[in-house]
């Protein structure tokens, strides 16, 4: 397989949020201070693996653009850049499995939700390809997971991806 061919996508689930802000709504809630500080770190991470996204797609909610921006300036992410998909907030799997269907995934393609989402995500395209000792907390607040999926027209299929990698901001302290 070349290497124009791989494709790879990034699951990432938003940074900590704020449960005690006075946000009117679950979809208006900001980040922590914790949140603030993983986001950009995660970024950081994801330039020095030479996994910068060249396609984003996320979540509307507040924290989740939160959490892209801050992370996105370690690859000067422009807002332009982003697809803002309302199906990924309190998406089911196959509201997110529909998304990416869509998406044209060429290079990396960074996906930003919610859990528990992202994680039902992860397992169905990883399927046995899961470390076992990380089963019972695959996507913590700004964890990610990066997929090799099958070249294009390939569908995303349960059991199609081999995970390359699995962070987490507390990994980097």
């Amino acid at each position: 397989m070349g290497k124009q061919d791989t494709r790879r996508i990034i699951i990432m689930r938003h940074a900590k949020s704020d449960w005690d802000s006075d946000a009117a709504s679950d979809f208006d809630r900001p980040l922590s201070r914790r949140g603030e500080r993983d986001a950009p770190r995660i970024g950081k991470w994801l330039v020095e693996q030479n996994l910068a996204p060249n396609l984003v797609i996320s979540s509307p909610a507040r924290r989740a653009k939160e959490t892209l921006f801050l992370a996105g300036r370690a690859w000067k992410l422009a807002k332009n850049d982003v697809i803002w998909e309302p199906a990924v907030y309190d998406a089911s799997l196959a509201d997110l499995l529909r998304v990416l269907n869509e998406a044209e995934i060429r290079g990396i393609l960074l996906l930003v939700g919610h859990n528990p989402g992202m994680e039902d995500l992860l397992k169905y395209l990883a399927g046995d390809d899961l470390p076992a000792a990380s089963e019972d907390k695959l996507m913590p607040t700004c964890g990610l997971a990066c997929l090799k999926v099958p070249p294009a027209p390939a569908p995303l299929d349960a059991g199609c991806a081999e995970v390359q990698c699995l962070m987490q901001p507390k990994l980097l302290d």
